[in-house]
């Protein structure tokens, strides 16, 4: 689970075995103050694993299953629900592990055409695209970025 302070709320992400993600939003400092949303899973899936929180509170990113294939990365936003983000080429899983300030960046890892992890860089209009590897290098993977997303 992971805390971000935001605005005056405190966003909070947290799952368990076979069950969904949620995100805790406190509106102020008493508890009545406090509102709680299931994240929900993707579509045929049966758990979803919330990672990061962007500064608003208002997306989240992280990873659920699909019985096809495996893990996948998602991203859920506030008043548009949970959103598949695929994988780069024939990957069978991909986990999301960052998310920008905005929440309209996203960075984790998947399994690229020669099945090594590859670090990505996720945006709407974009879609995945792999960071690439250091010289010499087989695989990476995107933990973090920074706030405005431009640096994995």
């Amino acid at each position: 689970s992971r805390l971000d302070a935001a605005g005056g709320h405190i966003s909070v992400i947290s799952s368990a075995f076979r069950s969904a993600a949620f995100l805790l939003g406190l509106g102020g400092i008493t508890a009545s103050a406090q509102t709680i949303i299931n994240l929900g899973t993707l579509p045929s899936g049966t758990v979803s694993h919330g990672q990061a929180v962007d500064y608003g509170g208002l997306h989240v990113v992280g990873w659920g299953d699909i019985p096809t294939s495996g893990a996948m990365a998602f991203r859920w936003a506030l008043g548009g629900g949970i959103q598949n983000l695929g994988t780069i080429g024939p990957g069978r899983y991909s986990y999301g592990f960052a998310i920008s300030d905005d929440g309209q960046v996203v960075g984790g890892r998947t399994e690229s055409h020669n099945f090594r992890d590859r670090g990505f860089r996720w945006t709407q209009p974009g879609g995945m695209i792999d960071i690439g590897t250091l010289p010499n290098g087989f695989s990476s993977i995107a933990y973090s970025m920074s706030a405005d997303g431009n640096k994995l």
